[in-house]
């Protein structure tokens, strides 16, 4: 399994940062203005596990079109989606964590590509390392793309303070 991991401290609550989640299909534009252009649920409802969103964002000057459904939800301190297919071929997810930190909050994002698969899901991780050094260039513009949404982020839910 390969975890790309990413922190970045906020000033504000986790609560705060939970609820920014709750209403993804309101704020997703703001979050990344230049790349994110639609966000919807086409099956269930915010932060319920087996939703599934759907959304439109340019990744490395691409427009992709991913589907997540929502694996777990801790409140105020995990959210977790799987990608749907075609991403679920490499066993894509992201998690976003949040811990209290001082007065502040450490917001973490992971992106999980692997399977955790007896037998096979050692063979499969070394199919996943390959793919990744030959898409390089598409794991590098995934990861500015998580680095300037963590930033953007920081930046609304600081705006009030």
């Amino acid at each position: 399994m390969i975890i790309f991991r990413d922190t970045i401290e906020i000033k504000a609550t986790k609560e705060k940062i939970f609820d920014w989640f709750a209403h993804i299909e309101r704020n997703y534009r703001t979050w990344h203005p230049k790349d994110h252009k639609e966000c919807r649920y086409l099956k269930g409802s915010s932060l319920e596990i087996g939703s599934i969103i759907y959304c439109e964002e340019y990744l490395g000057g691409y427009l992709e079109k991913p589907r997540f459904q929502i694996t777990n939800v801790k409140p105020f301190s995990q959210l977790e989606y799987k990608l749907l297919f075609p991403y679920s071929i490499v066993g894509a997810r992201f998690v976003f964590i949040i811990e209290s930190y001082n007065t502040s909050s450490l917001f973490i994002t992971e992106i999980h590509l692997g399977y955790k698969i007896p037998l096979f899901g050692g063979l499969l991780n070394k199919l996943i390392q390959i793919l990744c050094v030959l898409f390089d260039g598409k794991l590098r513009a995934v990861k500015q793309h998580i680095t300037e949404e963590e930033q953007n982020l920081k930046r609304i839910l600081e705006e009030d303070i």
